[in-house]
């Protein structure tokens, strides 16, 4: 490894495993993922000029285990019980789960989704919900929340420290426990006025995902490895 001028991580548990592999300070940087921002933000400008916050949650990836389907199914099944009004969840994706969720009461299953049509859709929702087992990073984090989306997210999607404040502009739970991922569900359920606020407050963390700011990023390592 010393033999490396640098290294790009993902994000602070990037930045330390780089740390542990014995990476000075001075030649680690961040900057691998970014996200089409501007796209996203305009997107979600729609949601903004509704008359009513939508009441929805949205959940985007692969319909499996490792993606924590099963621990999302389980949670929203008891937030459902315990809410007569509860709010849909819809998911885009494929995998080994969609039967399942095609059963499910209170799920809207969109099937597979090209990434050109995501802004699009992210904008008629109200909040994303990524509970993963295992997340490398997860740029649908960005992705949502530079629509203006709070999150919902499990402590192992690493963009969830990046971008994801307790109680400000979205919600983390502890990664495979169900029963603290339906209070999430219903904290969010049972504070629509405040989801408005925390979408905005996430889009500025967003920002500093954006193409534009990922280019300088990427420059400024260029230049600084190069010296």
């Amino acid at each position: 490894m010393q033999r490396f001028a640098a290294t790009i991580v993902g994000g602070d548990r990037g930045w330390q495993y780089a740390r542990y592999l014995g990476f000075p300070d001075r030649n680690i940087f961040y900057s691998v993922y970014g996200c089409d921002f501007d796209t996203f933000r305009s997107a979600g400008a729609q949601r903004r000029e509704g008359a009513e916050y939508p009441h929805s949650f949205v959940y985007v990836g692969r319909y499996a285990e490792v993606e924590g389907m099963d621990l999302l199914i389980r949670a929203y099944s008891e937030y459902r019980k315990r809410r007569a009004d509860a709010w849909p969840l819809h998911c885009y994706g494929k995998g080994d789960l969609q039967p399942v969720l095609m059963k499910m009461p209170g799920v809207v299953d969109h099937g597979f989704l090209q990434p050109s049509a995501l802004a699009g859709e992210l904008s008629g929702h109200g909040v994303m919900v990524l509970p993963s087992y295992y997340e490398p990073w997860g740029v649908v984090v960005a992705e949502a929340a530079a629509t203006g989306m709070p999150v919902i997210c499990s402590g192992a999607c690493c963009s969830g420290l990046d971008l994801v404040r307790h109680l400000y502009n979205g919600l983390t739970f502890a990664s495979g426990d169900s029963d603290a991922l339906t209070d999430c569900f219903l904290w969010m359920h049972d504070h629509p006025e405040q989801l408005a606020v925390m979408g905005k407050r996430a889009q500025v963390y967003a920002g500093a995902y954006s193409a534009q700011v990922w280019a300088e990023r990427w420059e400024w390592i260029f230049k600084r490895v190069m010296q």
